[in-house]
C-alpha cells in the first residue's frame, strides 16, 4: 500500500503541476495579447505622428515657396516694382549715353 500512496501522490503532484503550466500560459498568452495590442496603438500614433509632420513640412515648403516668389512681391506693391525698373532704366540709359557722348568727344 505504501507504494500505491506514492503513485497516488505523484499523480497529485503532476496534476497540480499541469494545473500551474496552465495557469502560467494563460497569463503568458494574456500578456501576450496585452503587447499585441499596445504594439499595434503605438505603430498606428507614431503613422499618424509621421503623416502630420509631413503635411506639416509641404505646408511649410508652400509658404516659404511663396514668399520667396518674385511675383508675390510684385503682386503685393506693383507701383514700387514699377518704379525701381523706370529708375534703373534711367539710369542706365543715362550712363549709356553719357558713354556714348565722351566717346565721341574723344574721336574729334
Amino acid at each position: 500500500m505504501n507504494e500505491l500512496s506514492k503513485i497516488n501522490e505523484a499523480e497529485e503532484t503532476a496534476a497540480k503541476v499541469r494545473q500551474d503550466l496552465e495557469r502560467s500560459r494563460a497569463k503568458v498568452a494574456a500578456s501576450v495579447d496585452a503587447l499585441r495590442d499596445d504594439l499595434k496603438s503605438s505603430v498606428t500614433e507614431l503613422t499618424q505622428g509621421a503623416s502630420e509632420v509631413t503635411r506639416e513640412i509641404k505646408l511649410g515648403a508652400s509658404a516659404i515657396k511663396t514668399a520667396m516668389s518674385w511675383r508675390t512681391w510684385v503682386g503685393k506693391n506693383p507701383w514700387g516694382f514699377l518704379a525701381g525698373a523706370f529708375a534703373v532704366g534711367l539710369i542706365l540709359g543715362t550712363r549709356r549715353r553719357s558713354h556714348e557722348y565722351r566717346g565721341n568727344r574723344h574721336a574729334e
